[in-house]
């Protein structure tokens, strides 16, 4: 393509052309669907410059891209995509002066700074960015100002807009220019270009004299972001540019940087929850809550609840089984002052008919945020569900203020109930700002003729009401065809602000200054026009029920939660490691859905490509737990993986990988000899050449013999338990079996100790390497002589006891997907992870504590498969049970090793990279040890931090006194 030859030239940054990266960048978390010419990844803001100068010569559309988490389409374009996230993402600079007016606080950002990051980074300074979109953990700046993005606390902080006092942007000539609020418009350097003069001198002269109309007819309410901002930006001829550029979605310049003012973080915080017998009835107590000294107002239904208490079962006691709720903040410097707020809320709330119970006050801050975090995630619970519904954006961001919400409530319901569909509430409630979504299956076309009907009614409803169809989402493709009938002859003057900013309409044209109706715009491009092809979903080798591969991709709404970049979230290792779309969990639902519906051809099932994405996905479960829509992404992958080595082939280091079982047993006949050779440079350097095997990561160590038989000898020696409280099959595995006989030994000392008997009868290993690697010509065969060898002792009433989490995965949850019999279910149901397992003897008074104390300190990582499993941080609960044990946890998501993932060559740096926000807490902890179930976990930890690392259930058997425990300290 010449074009892209053309800015690879001109570019220090990536010019992605491949049809691949032209479907990641296709969608967003709208309904819609528009493949680019390509996306540019700029490296700096000269990068944006060349780009925009290119572009205008040859005319071709650019629009800027923050998250991509756009509810209405804002950043999709036929043309050039800029991606701002992966290098122009920096803070700046923080200034807060000290001794003088603490209101001059702020911080300079580049676009693709992150909302949370920067909050996180000015948390411990007390100062914070106000304005708070529910999509914060991963939605940018550049993204907020250009949607003026508001959140929770519009009650308090107004949008994006109010808090900027420059933003460097890109005009539609290249020209980079500082707009400022007091009104300057400065070139980066030189004279300003014939654009830039003919903006600062028609501009400021078009608002004055439309000035007295916009007054007039602009929309009453609270919250508008219909449009280009005109209302209160300019004074004596002095425009407030940067008031102008944000919520203008890009069509008036490019920002790459700005100064942003930040506000003071409340001292105290309180929260009230209030539970409502009717939508109706909590609608009626808004206007009276807005007036009573409230930060924030949050609604949510009973649909919305219902979807959020099976996400999240760990917070069910938060979430009420009730018609409606609202979740009230409280916000103050003082306590006195928050009390008489709580007291002020409940004494409104008191007098309300159809309130339902005593309102709940949350004190407790963990509570609050555990609650504000399940509001956040609303849109992608709204898509848990596996219906063939989706719950489609379009009335969503109606803005009636909180007086007008009784009304618009009511009416509205009885237009749904005209139309016959359902709808789903949640909303900004406090500002009458409405996230109200009809569920509709638009792949039908009776459900998409209903959605311009019912856009069409509601938004003349919301302006009979003197609101505005949008308070926050921004126009893109769903509400830009409506801003004529909204603004009558203002959107005149939105034109001829649109022309002298774009002459050439270069800059994301087609949003917010269109000619096309309202009506048409919105069903122009959905994701859903592709159907699926029957012939790409056959002949699948994972298993799947009748229709769940076309419900998993789907329910994928590109909402970009997978791209968070919160501390805490693990999900994703590998987006959070490149920064590119191509390797976050979003892009490869995508990448399935443009296959089966056969957008990209299917001759990609067998490229490298499609493999090198695919290989992105480790397997860590992380997006399982933590997508709020529950898309099962790695399972997806692993359909394509399997595909691909069926019809390919693997590579070699993943044939010597999958094999590990092979080289482990053959390690163990030559044990520390074997050991010592590999951790020479010669065979290391040899065996990278001929494996692919980093010569870098040490192996583990190998045991002489096999210790599955060490063990047998070894439990015919403790002799039989007397009067056995349980009776437990031990699944050995890789490491305890191979590497690490003192793991095992220790898992059955234990074990009989506590009056378990235990079994162990022939059993080869789990097979995660080749399930990981598509390899399911090997991995079927071990799944099936496993299930043969163990289920007579699940028949029995054996349980199955696993040591180490990725093997328990695989008996309870992976082998299920490749070999799904009745068979495999029974032992899936008696599978029991180990430390799990234990702690159950103990909550049921059946496990002995006769301690003896140990005087350790640790640092715990929870492997990502131990809380893919479900059952909590059961190995630290263990060991708490021992006098002397301080164990502190690490939360910083996953150790980055993968399983075998980390030890190829080509991966190395990746994985290291991929845990090291969890290796460079585990160094900085004063902690001399580290504690892990997992095996490959251990290995990563030991060898990127020098701590030797502990599985919980040898700090065990060494406080029993129990001889050979393995804990060997120092």
């Amino acid at each position: 393509m010449e074009l892209a030859e053309e800015l690879r030239a001109a570019l220090a940054g990536e010019v992605l052309a491949d049809p691949l990266n032209r479907a990641f960048y296709s969608t967003d978390a709208s309904v819609h669907q528009v493949r680019p010419l390509l996306a540019v990844v700029p490296a700096g803001a000269e990068d944006v410059t060349a780009t925009v100068r290119i572009a205008a010569r040859r005319g071709v559309p650019i629009a800027p891209r923050g998250a991509g988490s756009g509810l209405a389409g804002e950043s999709l374009t036929r043309g050039i995509v800029l991606d701002f996230t992966r290098h122009m993402n920096r803070l700046l600079a923080v200034n807060i002066p000290e001794g003088q007016d603490k209101s001059c606080a702020t911080a300079v950002v580049e676009a693709g700074c992150v909302f949370q990051v920067l909050n996180d980074e000015l948390a411990g300074k007390g100062w914070q960015f106000g304005p708070d979109p529910a999509s914060g953990n991963r939605a940018t700046l550049g993204g907020m100002i250009a949607n003026n993005a508001t959140g929770a606390h519009s009650m308090r902080y107004g949008h994006t807009g109010d808090h900027i006092d420059w933003i460097d942007a890109v005009l539609a000539d290249g020209e980079l220019v500082r707009f400022c609020a007091d009104g300057r418009a400065e070139p980066a350097s030189g004279s300003p270009s014939h654009l830039l003069q003919k903006i600062v001198t028609q501009v400021p002269r078009l608002l004055s004299e439309w000035q007295k109309k916009i007054d007039l007819q602009w929309p009453k309410a609270d919250r508008n972001r219909a449009g280009y901002r005109l209302q209160g930006i300019c004074e004596g001829g002095k425009v407030n540019w940067p008031a102008l550029l944000a919520g203008s979605e890009g069509t008036l310049a490019v920002s790459v940087a700005a100064q942003l003012r930040l506000v003071s973080v409340p001292r105290v915080r309180y929260m009230v929850q209030a539970c409502f017998a009717s939508m109706e009835a909590c609608a009626d107590a808004l206007p009276a809550l807005s007036r009573s000294g409230i930060a924030t107002c949050e609604l949510m239904d009973a649909t919305l609840l219902d979807l959020a208490r099976q996400a999240y079962p760990e917070q069910a006691a938060l979430l009420p089984k009730t018609a409606a709720t609202l979740l009230i903040g409280v916000e103050e410097n003082d306590e006195e002052s928050a009390e008489r707020v709580v007291q002020s809320v409940l004494a409104t709330l008191a007098a309300q008919a159809g309130l339902e119970g005593q309102p709940a006050v949350l004190r407790n801050r963990d509570e609050q945020l555990e609650v504000t975090r399940i509001r956040e995630k609303a849109v992608p619970l709204l898509f848990r569900g596996r219906t063939g519904l989706q719950a489609v954006p379009g009335i969503e961001d109606v803005a009636v203020g909180a007086d007008g919400m009784p009304t618009y409530i009511r009416r509205l319901h009885e237009l749904a109930r005209r139309e016959g569909v359902q709808l789903v509430h949640y909303a900004h409630a406090g500002h009458g700002e409405l996230h109200i979504r009809p569920f509709l299956n638009l792949h039908k076309s009776e459900d998409r003729a209903k959605l311009p009907r019912l856009m069409r009614s509601a938004f003349e409803l919301a302006w009979e009401l003197g609101g505005s169809i949008s308070g926050e989402h921004g126009c893109g493709l769903v509400r830009s065809g409506f801003l004529a009938d909204q603004y009558g002859e203002l959107y005149e003057l939105m034109r001829q602000v649109k022309a002298t900013f774009d002459p050439k309409g270069v800059l994301n044209p087609g949003k917010i200054v269109t000619d096309r109706s309202g009506e048409d715009l919105v069903l122009s491009d959905l994701r859903y026009d592709a159907a699926n092809r029957p012939e790409m979903t056959a002949g699948t080798l994972l298993h799947w029920e009748k229709g769940e591969l076309e419900a998993e991709m789907e329910a994928c709404n590109g909402c970009g939660v997978c791209r968070g970049m919160v501390k805490t979230q693990a999900m994703c290792p590998m987006f959070r490691a490149l920064l590119s779309e191509e390797s976050s969990p979003r892009a490869k639902a995508n990448l399935m859905r443009h296959l089966v519906t056969g957008l990209l051809d299917e001759s990609y099932r067998r490229r490298p490509e499609l493999r090198r994405i695919a290989d992105f996905c480790i397997n860590c479960k992380s997006c399982v737990l933590e997508c709020p829509s529950g898309v099962n992404v790695p399972k997806l992958m692993n359909e394509l993986k399997a595909r691909y080595a069926r019809d390919v082939g693997l590579q070699k280091v993943e044939k010597v990988l999958a094999g590990g079982e092979g080289m482990s047993r053959l390690g163990s006949h030559f044990g520390p000899v074997a050991t010592a050779a590999t951790r020479l440079a010669p065979v290391r350097w040899i065996m990278e050449k001929l494996t692919g095997v980093d010569r870098r990561r040490p192996m583990p160590p190998f045991a002489w013999g096999d210790g599955l038989k060490k063990l047998r000898r070894h439990l015919k020696r403790l002799g039989p338990v007397a009067q056995p409280v349980d009776r437990v099959v031990y699944f050995v595995d890789l490491l305890a079996r191979w590497n690490d006989h003192a793991l095992g030994r220790a898992v059955v000392d234990v074990l009989h100790h506590n009056n378990v008997e235990v079994a162990l009868p022939d059993q080869l290993s789990a097979a995660m390497p080749p399930i990981d690697y598509g390899d399911l010509a090997a991995a079927r065969p071990v799944i099936r002589e496993n299930i043969r060898m163990l289920l007579p002792y699940v028949r029995q009433g054996y349980k199955i006891v696993v040591s180490e989490p990725t093997a328990a995965l695989c008996l309870s949850q992976e082998w299920l997907e490749i070999e799904p019999s009745d068979e495999a279910r029974e032992l899936a149901a008696a599978t029991r992870e180990l430390t799990g397992y234990l702690v159950g003897l103990h909550r049921a008074g059946q496990l002995k504590t006769d301690f003896a104390p140990l005087e350790i300190k640790l640092g715990y990582h929870a492997p990502c498969h131990m809380k893919a499993l479900r059952g909590g941080l059961t190995g630290v609960e263990l060991v708490r049970l021992i006098p002397g044990v301080k164990v502190t946890v690490i939360q910083r998501g996953c150790c980055g090793i993968a399983g075998t993932f980390g030890f190829q060559k080509r991966n190395f740096e990746l994985s290291l990279k991929a845990g090291a926000p969890m290796l460079d807490a585990l160094k900085e902890l004063d902690s001399p040890y580290g504690m892990s179930e997992c095996g490959t976990c251990k290995m990563q930890m030991e060898f990127a931090t020098g701590k030797k690392t502990f599985h919980p259930i040898k700090l065990v058997a060494a406080a029993y006194g129990l001889p050979r425990s393995g804990l060997k300290l120092g």
